[in-house]
């Protein structure tokens, strides 16, 4: 402890009131951490790692906590390293549109101050307002528009980061060519603190859409909620921007437990799909969303549509969707005292919805089945809401593995944009192999 408190000042160095950074978003688990740490600059987190790793003192690298595979939180009582001091924007390169930042950065705060230079971060999440850069590059986040800007992967033009023995790793060079070797800075994104801990990062950024436009559909089956995104692949093009989809279970708890919603749709449907386009022209964009929305009511029988007025209907469509994971959590319980019943996963399209159907089907009564996701990247956030925990190993042992072994038997992926964490670890089999497995381990 004096080791610590020679270099870091004393608000720095936590010893109580420790509940929040022992206890993940989900309230699955709570660690017995006795010490928090809370470094301002790479060479604190360097002498914290370099003392730890002489002394073999486990460490728990911790950013927004807001992860959801219990990823961020110590496990036992690990010192608890927690990124949120260090958050400065340290360069905003306004002619090449790329940002240097520290770890500790709120990916909401991020995105508010390079909007001011007319550039946006390739990444948006519910978690937003208290996620960091940090974590999210260490789970290679993934968010509602992945469908246009892609993986994290390839916005990081260079990263910081401290080896477990305190080494810097300086790899924060910006070059957008840089075809020298091995990337080491690729290992690092979604290695989820397991290879050390990213300090800063810079970022390459899309400029700010000049317009953003969305319809909000009801639709009668999952397949025509398919068709409807091929046809936005190939009428809206290169503004398409997003494309989110609810059943109409999902819909029924968002409208149930969330204030100033409502359907935009006359009549109720059995699906819902948010299309949003985002573009330099706001004219050319709204004159294709609407043709896009004509066409599409003409292709697909019973489809019903409607286009976003202004900014404020664009706000109450996406609020529907945003709220559809805090809703589940209100409706009753995702989780067990072992387990929660929150799967985010990716599946070919053709085996999509499938699942959430099968679930459906063998749990039963026993709880409530609902399915939401990003079609655009195959990602499908299935939850179990269980209102009584008296149930709740009983409704595990309908799901697990059964929701695994669907997922490698249709060559999905256990975890979409999550990340493994301590929840999915022994998860990994059913989406690597062993020879895979053994290379990720020995890289530790």
């Amino acid at each position: 402890m004096s080791h610590f408190r020679s270099f870091l000042p004393e608000s720095a160095v936590l010893t109580s009131d420790l509940d929040a950074y022992n206890t993940d978003w989900l309230r699955l688990m709570k660690g017995k951490s006795t010490l928090v740490l809370k470094p301002s600059d790479t060479s604190q987190v360097q002498r914290i790692l370099q003392h730890c790793s002489q002394r073999c003192l486990a460490v728990c690298p911790q950013g927004g906590r807001t992860g959801l595979v219990l990823g961020g939180v110590p496990i036992h009582d690990e010192i608890v390293v927690n990124m949120s001091n260090m958050k400065r924007i340290i360069e905003l390169d306004k002619q090449q549109g790329i940002v240097r930042c520290e770890a500790g950065v709120v990916l909401e705060t991020l995105n508010t101050e390079v909007q001011k230079e007319d550039y946006v971060v390739p990444l948006d999440l519910g978690a937003k307002g208290s996620c960091q850069i940090g974590g999210n590059l260490a789970t290679n986040a993934g968010g509602v528009r992945y469908l246009r800007y892609g993986s994290l992967r390839g916005s990081v033009l260079g990263l910081e980061a401290v080896l477990a023995d305190g080494t810097v790793l300086d790899s924060l060079h910006a070059m957008r060519k840089d075809n020298t070797g091995y990337d080491l800075k690729q290992l690092f994104i979604g290695s989820e603190g397991t290879l050390g801990i990213i300090t800063k990062a810079a970022i390459l950024l899309p400029p700010k859409p000049a317009s953003i436009k969305a319809a909000f559909f009801g639709l009668s089956t999952f397949q025509d909620v398919v068709t409807l995104y091929h046809h936005a692949r190939s009428k809206l093009g290169e503004v398409l921007s997003a494309f989110e989809f609810m059943d109409s279970e999902t819909l029924a708890v968002v409208l149930k437990h969330t204030p100033d919603t409502a359907l935009p749709l006359p009549l109720k449907s059995r699906f819902y799909a948010l299309v949003e386009v985002a573009g330099s022209d706001g004219k050319h964009d709204g004159e294709k969303l609407d043709l896009f929305s004509e066409t599409a009511v003409q292709g697909i029988s019973d489809l019903q549509g409607v286009v976003a007025a202004n900014d404020r209907e664009l706000g109450r469509f996406w609020k529907l969707r945003d709220s559809a994971n805090p809703a589940c959590v209100k409706e009753g319980f995702v989780r067990s005292i072992q387990n929660y019943f929150k799967y985010d996963i990716s599946l070919p399209l053709d085996h999509f919805y499938s699942l959430v159907e099968s679930c459906r089907s063998r749990v039963g009564c026993l709880g409530l089945t609902v399915g939401y996701g990003h079609i655009g990247d195959c990602n499908l956030h299935l939850n179990v809401v269980i209102a009584d925990l008296a149930v709740a190993e009983q409704v595990r042992d309908i799901l697990e593995p059964y929701v695994f072994e669907y997922v490698q038997k249709v060559e999905g992926s256990v975890s979409a944009e999550h990340g493994i964490g301590l929840y999915k670890r022994d998860k990994l089999h059913f989406s690597r192999n062993a020879t895979h497995i053994k290379y990720m381990v020995s890289s530790m």
